[in-house]
C-alpha cells in the first residue's frame, strides 16, 4: 500500500511510519556498536505518535562469542520494563488501509472517512481535496470523493470526474482497491449494472469482510429488488465493520420487505451504535414518511436543519424531504418556497444544473392542476432564466424537463428533448430515461407503447413503487380500467424503502382516481375509503386544491346517503 519494494530495509523511520499506519503504540529500535574487542548493544522503545523514548536499555558483550547472550540479556531488560511503559501511552487508531506512499495524504483520507462516518459530508469533501493535493495519484481518495459528492447531490460532472480519475489510476492498486474503484466508476460513469456487481463480488472473493464491497453490493441488490440477499450482506457487514451506510441500506431493505418490526429494531440498533448520529435521525425521518406520519417527519427534518445549519449537504437533503412532504400534502406554496430557496442557493454556488432542477421541482404538479397554456408558460419562464446551453449535458435535469413538457401538452418538444438526451452520448440510468420515454409516449397518445415502457421501467428499477403510478395512468388513459385500478391500488399499498420519492406527486390524485373507479363499479365502501384518504391527506392543502377536496367530500356524502 505504500508503494515500496518488499525487500526494502526496515530502518527506524520506515518502522515508525508503519506503526502510525497500523495503529501500534510503539516501535523498538536498536543498534550494535564495536567497543575495543567487545560490543555495546542499545535498544529503545519509542512512542509512535510523539517520538518520545520510553525505555532505553544497554548491554555489553565481551566479544563475538558473547553477542547472543548479550542480546538475550538486553531483551530480558526490555521485556521487564515494556509492559508498564506501554500502559502509560494510548494507542492511536490505525489509519485506513488504502494505497498511498504519502503518510500525510493517508492521515487526511482517514480523517475524511471519520467525518463521513459522523455524517459531516462537507468536511469529508474538504479533507479529501486536501489529500489529493498532497498525493495527486491517490486513487482511493478520488473514488471516495466521488462517493461523497454523490451523497451530497453534487453535480454529475464533478462526481464523474473524480470517479474517472480513480479508474485511470486503478492499475497501481492491489486487487480489492482495484475492484472497488472499477465498481464505483461503472456505477457513476458507464452505468453498467452487470460490471458493478461483478466488481464488488470480485472484491469480496479477496476480502469477504470488506465494508465498502458489502455495503455497495447490497445497494446494487436493493436496486434489483433482491432484498433478502442484500439484508444478509448488510447484517454480516454490521457484524464486522459497522458504518452508517450499512444501517441506512438495511433499513431500506427491511422496509421494502414490509418487515416493520425489524425496521424499528434496526433503527434502534443504528441509534445505539452511534448516539446522536445525524444519519440515524435522518433515517428516522424516512421511516416516519414511509408511514405517512408527516408532522413527525417534518419536525425531524427541522431538527436536522437547525443542528446542521452551515452544512450544504444537509441543506440539500432536508430541502428534498420538505419539498416531497409538502407536495404529497398538497402544500404547493411551501414546495415553491423551499424549491426557490434552494434554486437561489445552487445558483450562488454556480451549480446551474441543480438550480434548474430546483426551479422545475416547483412546477411538478402544475400540468395536473393548471390549464395546458398556463403550465407551458410557467415552464417557458423557468427556461428563460436557466438556459440549457449554459449547463453541461451530463448535469441537465433531463427527466423532469421532458416529463413536464410531455404532461403540459407539448409532445413535440418533449420528443425533441428526448432525442437530444440520447444524442448527448451520456451513459444513463435506466429508470429516468424510461420514465421520460413513457411520458412522451403518453403525450403522443401511444398508450400501448407507454404501457410496455413502464413495464420495462418497473422491471429495471429497484424499488417496489417505481413506475407503478405511471403504468396505472397509461392503462387508465388507454381504456384498460381494470388493469389501471389494480395497479393504482398496488401503488398506494405496496411497502417501499423510500416511498415518498415515488408517491409525493401522485398519491393525492391516485386516491381520487381510485375513488372514481370504484364509484363507477358501484363499490361504495371502497370508493368512500379512497375518497376519505384524499380528504385526510389534503385537509391542509392549498386553496387551489380545495375545490377538489370539496367535490370529493360531496361525493362521500352522496355515497354514504345512497348506502343507507
Amino acid at each position: 500500500r505504500m508503494g515500496r519494494a518488499p525487500d526494502e530495509p526496515m530502518v527506524f523511520d520506515l518502522a515508525q511510519e508503519l506503526a502510525v499506519r497500523e495503529g501500534f503504540k510503539a516501535v523498538v529500535d536498536g543498534e550494535v556498536s564495536e567497543l575495543g574487542d567487545g560490543f555495546v548493544l542499545t535498544a529503545r522503545v519509542v512512542a509512535t505518535t510523539t517520538g518520545e523514548t520510553l525505555i532505553p536499555v544497554r548491554e555489553t558483550a565481551k566479544g563475538r562469542g558473547d553477542l547472543i547472550d548479550a542480546v538475550d540479556r538486553l531483551s530480558a531488560k526490555l521485556r521487564e520494563r515494556i509492559g508498564e511503559s506501554l500502559k502509560t501511552i494510548r494507542a492511536s487508531d490505525p489509519l485506513d488501509r488504502v494505497s498511498t506512499p504519502s503518510l500525510e495524504a493517508l492521515q487526511l483520507y482517514t480523517r475524511a472517512e471519520q467525518a463521513d462516518d459522523a455524517g459531516d459530508n462537507d468536511r469529508a469533501l474538504r479533507l479529501l481535496q486536501e489529500a489529493v493535493a498532497v498525493d495527486s495519484m491517490f486513487a482511493m481518495a478520488y473514488r471516495k470523493m466521488s462517493v461523497v459528492l454523490n451523497n451530497m447531490f453534487a453535480s454529475q460532472t464533478d462526481q464523474n470526474a473524480a470517479a474517472t480519475r480513480a479508474y485511470e489510476l486503478r492499475d497501481r492498486l492491489p486487487p480489492v482497491e482495484r475492484h472497488l474503484t472499477a465498481a464505483y466508476y461503472h456505477s457513476e460513469v458507464t452505468r453498467d449494472d452487470d460490471l458493478i456487481v461483478e466488481a464488488y463480488r470480485s472484491a469480496l472473493e479477496v476480502d469477504p469482510d470488506n465494508p465498502a464491497a458489502l455495503n455497495n453490493l447490497a445497494l446494487e441488490l436493493n436496486s434489483r429488488r433482491q432484498w433478502r440477499e442484500a439484508e444478509e450482506l448488510l447484517r454480516h457487514g454490521l457484524q464486522v465493520a459497522p458504518v452508517w451506510q450499512m444501517h441506512n441500506a438495511l433499513g431500506a431493505a427491511l422496509s421494502a420487505q414490509g418487515k416493520e418490526a425489524a425496521v424499528d429494531s434496526a433503527l434502534e440498533a443504528f441509534e445505539a451504535w452511534y448516539p446522536g448520529h445525524v444519519r440515524a435521525t435522518w433515517r428516522r425521518g424516512i421511516v416516519q414518511l414511509n408511514r405517512r406520519n408527516y408532522d413527525s417527519a417534518l419536525a425531524i427534518n427541522r431538527e436536522i436543519r437547525e443542528q446542521n445549519g452551515t452544512s450544504l449537504n444537509w441543506e440539500r437533503l432536508t430541502s428534498f424531504a420538505f419539498s416531497f412532504t409538502y407536495e404529497e400534502l398538497g402544500r404547493l406554496d411551501d414546495v415553491r418556497r423551499v424549491a426557490g430557496a434552494m434554486r437561489d442557493r445552487e445558483e450562488s454556488l454556480g451549480n446551474a444544473g441543480n438550480a434548474l432542477a430546483w426551479a422545475l421541482r416547483s412546477l411538478r404538479m402544475s400540468p395536473t392542476l393548471s390549464p395546458a397554456e398556463t403550465a407551458q408558460s410557467e415552464i417557458a419562464r423557468v427556461l428563460e432564466s436557466h438556459l440549457l446551453d449554459g449547463i453541461p449535458a451530463v448535469d441537465r435535469p433531463w427527466e423532469p424537463l421532458i416529463t413536464l413538457h410531455a404532461q403540459s401538452g407539448q409532445p413535440d418538444v418533449a420528443r425533441r428533448l428526448l432525442t437530444l438526451w440520447d444524442e448527448a452520448g451520456i451513459a444513463q440510468v435506466a429508470g429516468p430515461r424510461l420514465m421520460a420515454q413513457g411520458e412522451v409516449e403518453i403525450a403522443e397518445g401511444e398508450y400501448d407503447r407507454a404501457i410496455d415502457t413502464f413495464r420495462r421501467y418497473y422491471s429495471e428499477v429497484g424499488c417496489n413503487a417505481c413506475g407503478l403510478f405511471q403504468l396505472a395512468r397509461a392503462y387508465d388513459l388507454g381504456g384498460q380500467s381494470d388493469s389501471a385500478l389494480a395497479v393504482y391500488e398496488r401503488a398506494v399499498t405496496i411497502p417501499d424503502g423510500n416511498r415518498i420519492v415515488q408517491t409525493s406527486r401522485y398519491l393525492g390524485p391516485t386516491f381520487q382516481r381510485l375513488g372514481e373507479l370504484y364509484e363507477e363499479r358501484d363499490d361504495r365502501d371502497r370508493a368512500v375509503h379512497y375518497y376519505n384518504e384524499l380528504v385526510d391527506l389534503w385537509a391542509g392543502a392549498d386553496e387551489a386544491l380545495q375545490p377538489i377536496v370539496i367535490d370529493v367530500r360531496n361525493r362521500i356524502a352522496r355515497l354514504v346517503a345512497e348506502g343507507r
